[in-house]
């Protein structure tokens, strides 16, 4: 009995590591990217997906608000993503957020097509989140949880540095990527 216990939390515990991945992957399926994009792009794209959860993990303090909220959020973007493109056939960027409102307006003289690929990606998400909820993942007491947070933003804020003075300043991306 001690035996499958053990086992079963090693399994959760890969499973939760794994969200990210499969949320990534998800993301990608629905937009329909999933293909097109090479492995070192990918591997970038994850370890951001990483950070978003720790982050959004910190926050929480634990894998049963984190998971849900993340993935949830994600599979959100993806569907908008999916949309945008297909109505201008180009991506969404940063700066489009501002131009929310006139997007919301002129909305309405498009229609959106729910398609196979979203609704799988609901299902995963759906079940992913349900498998998940039984392995939680939880810091207690507001001290552990302060120290927590602290780490992973301090990791964040690592990892950020180290995208943007590393690998950004005066490259191409896909160069260094070998796309």
């Amino acid at each position: 009995m001690q035996l499958l216990k053990r086992i079963g939390k090693i399994t959760g515990t890969v499973c939760l590591l794994l969200a990210p991945c499969a949320s990534y992957i998800l993301f990608e399926h629905v937009t329909g990217n999933l293909a097109a994009v090479s492995l070192p792009m990918a591997l970038l794209n994850i370890a951001w997906f990483y950070v978003l959860y720790l982050l959004v993990f910190g926050i929480c303090g634990n894998s049963r608000a984190a998971v849900p909220l993340v993935s949830v959020f994600l599979l959100l973007l993806s569907m908008g993503e999916a949309f945008v493109v297909a109505v201008r056939s180009r991506p969404v960027m940063l700066w489009d957020v501002l131009a929310l409102r006139t997007a919301v307006t002129v909305s309405g003289n498009y229609e959106f097509v729910f398609t196979t690929a979203m609704k799988s990606a609901c299902a995963a998400v759906a079940l992913m989140n349900a498998a998940l909820w039984f392995v939680p993942f939880k810091v207690s007491g507001w001290k552990k949880r302060l120290g927590t947070a602290a780490g992973i933003l301090g990791a964040a804020a690592g990892f950020a540095a180290y995208f943007y003075i590393a690998i950004v300043p005066g490259r191409d991306l896909e160069s260094i990527c070998g796309r």
